[in-house]
């Protein structure tokens, strides 16, 4: 068996031809020690050997377009938001981002982005053109590219909601609703306004459907209003008249996320309204900023981080033809900020 040669790999890039002539092999050897080229050549441990350290020396790097020619693989993963523009300023779109990077770089795998809705043409080849080898996705049960990836086999998993034929990774929002709901009731707070989420996400549902049935359980009055754009904080007269009702006043706010809730309080302070001592408020979330919010809400952690990375590792095992539970639901934590006043004292 011949000794590596060493060549000058200043003058041009190293080739897997120069690497299989420094080996002494065949080029289709060397391809499938370096490629992982599927392909009926066998190769012995000092082949492999020695195509390594030739390729070590000569600074070889595989060419990533002939790999996935190779091994039928991109090593490329899509995130697909929808028709929900993928705001990296969003705190919340941010750790879903963090943590499906965090799951590709332990693999050494690329991430493609899609983003800020598509024609049905265009979502035809987002799926079809084989870019990546899968798709986390993060949007809701009638997104038009459901029946597609089912049509065509595309592996996927959806990020934070169920979504009906698709691999989901989920916060446990029944048991985020379920807690918000007795922690109010346990505190004294007997007519709550919840203000839920402007679409129809599976998640958002959830929490709330969770949060109906426990408080009605605890003899709760829920007075629930939807509005029509994500970032409404500005309360409407009639909310406010509820809070300032003689009877059966609201004296508890819960927002369906963090940013809402934020922004209620911040609203009710130009109302003259103080928080926790006029009004309570909850949001939902527990995500982490640099900057300290002025309001230390009480709220609901849901890892979205671990949502999202355990989400993309499903997704990996799938490209991999390896079993996938149908539905992962991680945990979520109770956080006692300061913006829920206890009625029972």
């Amino acid at each position: 068996m011949n000794t590596p040669k060493h060549f000058n790999s200043s003058v041009r890039q190293s080739t897997l031809k120069d690497v299989a002539i420094a080996a002494g092999v065949s080029q289709s050897a060397a391809s499938v020690i370096l490629n992982g080229a599927k392909s009926g050549t066998r190769v012995s441990d000092l082949t492999r050997q020695l195509v390594e350290k030739a390729a070590k020396e000569l600074q070889y790097r595989p060419n990533s377009l002939a790999r996935s020619l190779a091994v039928g693989r991109t090593e490329r993963v899509s995130f697909y938001s929808g028709f929900h523009r993928f705001n990296t300023r969003n705190a919340f779109y941010a750790e879903i981002l963090d943590g499906v990077m965090a799951a590709l770089g332990k693999v050494d795998m690329n991430l493609l982005m899609h983003s800020a809705g598509f024609e049905t043409p265009d979502l035809l080849g987002i799926v079809s053109n084989r870019s990546s080898d899968g798709l986390v996705l993060h949007g809701t049960h009638d997104d038009p590219i459901i029946p597609l990836l089912t049509e065509l086999r595309v592996p996927a998993v959806s990020v934070c909601d169920r979504i009906s034929g698709l691999h989901c990774v989920v916060s446990d929002d029944d048991a985020g609703g379920r807690i918000l709901a007795e922690k109010l009731g346990e505190a004294g707070h007997r007519h709550v306004l919840y203000r839920t989420s402007y679409s129809s996400f599976d998640s958002a549902d959830h929490r709330l459907s969770a949060f109906r049935w426990s408080a009605a359980a605890r003899g709760m009055r829920v007075t629930e209003v939807r509005h029509a754009e994500y970032d409404v904080c500005d309360l409407t007269t009639d909310e406010l008249d509820l809070i300032r009702a003689s009877r059966d006043p609201v004296t508890a706010i819960v927002g369906w996320d963090d940013q809402v809730a934020q922004g209620t309080c911040a609203f009710l302070e130009t109302q003259g309204l103080r928080v926790p001592l006029d009004v309570s408020v909850v949001g939902y979330n527990g995500l982490e900023t640099p900057i300290i919010p002025k309001y230390q809400l009480t709220t609901i952690k849901a890892n979205w981080f671990d949502v999202s990375r355990i989400a993309t590792e499903n997704l990996l095992q799938l490209i991999a033809g390896q079993h996938v539970e149908t539905v992962t639901t991680v945990p979520v934590a109770f956080v006692a900020g300061t913006t829920l006043r206890n009625l029972s004292n």
